[in-house]
Order: structure tokens, then C-alpha cells, then sequence
């Protein structure tokens, strides 16, 4: 989630430009057009994310509220869904882009009081005894279908772990008699699968939404969902050693350890698919001081893992902290970005010929699907360098695509690649555009 200001919400969509592609004389094929829309001006304090598929939301703080607008990727469209007021006196307060809310009320002092209701048309007792930490254990889908909620069991100290479908209207339990410690701080421990019809809770336990049942007990420090969800890639604790990776493929019901770091090295965490699933790229620390050690690549067909950040000579006393790893669609190129002194820089590396480029002063983007500093798409990778928009091929040859007269602050790429949500800095506002076939630039 990203925080910027805005001022006046612009909803309606005003095309700012639109440029032809130039073709050679007697192309067969017509190259698509790139188009311009201006979505809006901002300059009140809001809040952006990516939800789910190619909506972007979009939350406008007010004094004691904020009203919240749900933007189209591809169409530009942008429309206001409601406000949700500050709930403080709640244990847990959720806004659904339905318009109903998701709140867990406290009637007494005690988790027998706590009961979550779904307020809509009509009012839905979902659960009671609702267990808390912080705040209630309850944790929503991304397409807001489901709802996971811990609660108390007549046992001391014992929970049950729940699944409310908004669908049918139906709980099913898929916990039963679990103890406090695997459930504790579950909303920031439970991991949906991208067809939601698996959950990871507490990076151990893998539940089958659809038969309520335990599938895999991963005892796992740290997960990654394939981009088919059909595959999680987990690091196995290993009595506290975090040194073998793991794939445990779905379909087949195969757990396999894929990759074991060397004796002085752990895993700490970094790990990344490509698209297509066949390659994982992972980082290794110093056992010791804990610091970057290493950068692999690992394909998945063979088992072998090759180290690919050797041809770069880092330093590793200088280097920093990693922050992102990142493939482009068809595994060809890897991105690793990191701290420095100056700043953030991002390497580029081309697997097939170990041709690796520099970019230095790299701008931060958003967390959302690993994408800090980079985002993915086809076989180009994008990310943002000062105020310009950059294009990286598969030959490591950059290029601007878009270029502004300030700063560039995030963006968001359409699942087809076709169309691009680009947020921009003007003294105490923000612009929001997007570009349409973006790939060619001006």
C-alpha cells in the first residue's frame, strides 16, 4: 500500500493524447495505437493498492473517515463504492466493496463476548467467541469471497479455525481443538492460495478449503505460491537451520527438497517463481552476520542451481540489504535490487548469456506481488529511474517509454500487459494517467 495526497477526484476521463506507432511502408499488420486518459488530480492524503485481478483501490482519508474508489486498469473508469467510518470501539472493522461490513463487536470482557456480524441488506451473525490479539483474528479473501475468522472452543486455551462463504451463505470448520501458539497473530499468518481453494496458516498447516481438511504440515519459516497456485515453494525449518528448499506440488501430492544452501549460508527468505513455473531464484545469507551471501537460480526440470550474481563482483560488506527479486514472464531475465548509501540499485541479469546492467537510484513502487521496485510483463521488465518510466528487454537494452516533468511515484500494469496506471508527483498533488499500449514510446 502506497500513501500519497490528493485534491479533487476527477472522474470523468479527458484523452490528453493519442499517438500512432509509425509502420513501414506496406505493413501487413496495423501496430496498436497508444493512447493517454487523465483519470484524476489528488491532494488530499489517500491510500493505493492493488485488490484483486485489475482493480486498483483507491482510498481518500477524510477526518473521521474515508471514502474509497475502486479503478479499472484497462478501462480507466473510476468509481466511488462508499465510505467507511473510523470503527476504534471495534476489535475489527472491514469494508467490502459490496458496500457490507465485516465487524467483530466486543459485548463484554472476554472472548465469549466477541461476535462477528456481516452488515448488509440485513444483518448476519457470522460467529461468536471470536478470538484476539491486537485485534480479532479474521482475515478476508482477496476477492472477498471468503471469510476465515479463530474461535474460542470450550477448552481452555483451545480454538477452532472457521470459513464463512458469502456465496452460500455456509461455516465450515477446518480447525478443530488447535492450540493458542499455532493461532496466534493468524491474519498476519495466513496465506491464500491465487484460486483461494487452499489456505497456509502460520506458514505450517496447508488446509483444502473444499474438503476442510489438514493437507500438509510444512513447518516451514517462510512460502511462495506459484503463480498457478498449483505449487508452494517453502523453506524448511529444519529444526531452525531455514537451509533446504522445498516444492510441494498440489496435483501430484509430491513434496520435494530442491535445494540445499552450503554449511556457513541459510535461507532467509528471498524466493521468486518465473511464470511459467520451471525456474526459482532464491538468496542466501551469511550463517554468521546474516548479511547477503549469494544469489541463485534454479531450474526446476534439472535441479540445478546456479549462482548468478559471481560476473557482478559485489561486495558483500557494501551491498546492503536485498529488497526484491524478480523474473520477467519467461524467466530469461532476473532482477535483484538493493540498498546502498546513495540509494537503491537494481541489477539485471540475462540467464542465457550472464549479461548483466546496473541502474542505480531506483525508485521504490509498491509490495503487492513482489513488485517493490519492479514490475513484470511479457518478457520486459519495467520500473522507474528518476522520472523516467523504463523498458528493459531480454537484450538488457533499456529504453524510456514515459518521461515526467517531476516524478514518477508508483505504477500498475494490467494481467495483459496492454495497459498501465502511472501515479505522478506535482508540487502538493499527485496525477493519476493511464497509458494504453505503453510499450511504444513518444
Amino acid at each position: 500500500m502506497k500513501k500519497i495526497i490528493l485534491l479533487s477526484l476527477i472522474v470523468c476521463l479527458i484523452g490528453i493524447g493519442c499517438v500512432k506507432s509509425p509502420g513501414g511502408q506496406g505493413a501487413a499488420v496495423k501496430e496498436p495505437e497508444r493512447t493517454q486518459k487523465f483519470i484524476g488530480r489528488f491532494t488530499e492524503n489517500i491510500n493505493i493498492y492493488r485488490t484483486y485481478g485489475d482493480i486498483i483501490e483507491i482510498q481518500r482519508e477524510q477526518e473521521e473517515s474515508f471514502d474509497v474508489y475502486k479503478l479499472d486498469i484497462n478501462t480507466a473508469k473510476m468509481n466511488y463504492e462508499y465510505t467507511a467510518k473510523s470503527e476504534e470501539d471495534l476489535l475489527f472493522y472491514r469494508q467490502l466493496s459490496d458496500g457490507s461490513a465485516l465487524e467483530v463487536r466486543r459485548l463484554g470482557n472476554s472472548e465469549e463476548d466477541n461476535i462477528l456480524v456481516l452488515k448488509g441488506g440485513s444483518e448476519i451473525n457470522i460467529g461468536k467467541e471470536i478470538a484476539y490479539s491486537d485485534g480479532a483474528l479474521v482475515s478476508v479473501s482477496p476477492s472477498e469471497r471468503y471469510i476465515i475468522y479463530c474461535a474460542a472452543e470450550p477448552i481452555v486455551n483451545r480454538y477452532g479455525l472457521y470459513a464463512y462463504d458469502t456465496e452460500s451463505a455456509q461455516t465450515q470448520q477446518l480447525i478443530g481443538t488447535a492450540n493458542e501458539e499455532l493461532l496466534n497473530d493468524m491474519e498476519w499468518n495466513l496465506s491464500w492460495s491465487p484460486k483461494e481453494d487452499y489456505i497456509i496458516v502460520s506458514n505450517n498447516l496447508l488446509l483444502d478449503m473444499a474438503k476442510s481438511a489438514i493437507v500438509l504440515e510444512l513447518n516451514a519459516s517462510a512460502i511462495n505460491w506459484s503463480p498457478s497456485g498449483d505449487k508452494i515453494a517453502y523453506i524448511k525449518q529444519s529444526g531452525g537451520n531455514h537451509k533446504a528448499l522445498c516444492v510441494f506440488d498440489l496435483i501430484k501430492g509430491e513434496n520435494q527438497e530442491v535445494f540445499v544452501c552450503g554449511q556457513d549460508e541459510y535461507l532467509p527468505g528471498y524466493m521468486v517463481w518465473n511464470s511459467d513455473e520451471t525456474k526459482l531464484a532464491m538468496m542466501t545469507a551469511d550463517g554468521e552476520t546474516y548479511v547477503y551471501k549469494a544469489i541463485y537460480n534454479l531450474d526446476l526440470t534439472t535441479k540445478e542451481a546456479k549462482r548468478i550474481d559471481t560476473v557482478l563482483k559485489l561486495d558483500e560488506a557494501t551491498v546492503g540489504q536485498i529488497e526484491s527479486i524478480q523474473y520477467n514472464d519467461s524467466g530469461s531475465l532476473l532482477s535483484f535490487a538493493f540498498t546502498s548509501s546513495t540509494g537503491t540499485n537494481l541489477y539485471v541479469c540475462n540467464l542465457n548469456t550472464l549479461a548483466c546492467e546496473l541502474f542505480t537510484n531506483v525508485e521504490y513502487l509498491h509490495h503487492e506481488n513482489n513488485e517493490s521496485y519492479v514490475c513484470s510483463s511479457g518478457n520486459r521488465l519495467y520500473f522507474v529511474q528518476g522520472a523516467n518510466l523504463m523498458e528493459l528487454n531480454e537484450n538488457t537494452e533499456a529504453k524510456v517509454v514515459k518521461s515526467s516533468e517531476t516524478a514518477i511515484d508508483d505504477i500498475y500494469i494490467s494481467k495483459d500487459g496492454t495497459a498501465i496506471i502511472i501515479v505522478e508527483s506535482l508540487e502538493a498533488c499527485r496525477l493519476v494517467r493511464q497509458i494504453v499500449n505503453f510499450s511504444t514510446p513518444i
